[in-house]
């Protein structure tokens, strides 16, 4: 993929790498958006959902849905 974007995307050379992304990015994002979502619940009811259920190939895949309670926001 990167040889691709080098060649058909003027400055892909500045895209970071997927590792940089997961190591670096990732847990900055994660952080802020958790005390985004930790706000937007405070001293609301929360309801959270669980699903297990197979997909194509019978492997089990868990949906999680969390609904706050005043609001009805999903996350």
């Amino acid at each position: 993929m990167g040889s691709w974007l080098k060649k058909y995307v003027q400055n892909a050379g500045t895209i970071p790498k997927a590792d940089t992304l997961r190591r670096d990015y990732m847990p900055k994002v994660f952080s802020k958006h958790r005390m985004e979502i930790k706000e937007k619940i405070r001293d609301q009811p929360l309801a959270i959902i669980v699903d297990v259920s197979p997909d194509r190939i019978s492997r089990n895949v868990v949906n999680t849905i969390a609904v706050c309670g005043s609001s009805g926001q999903k996350f």
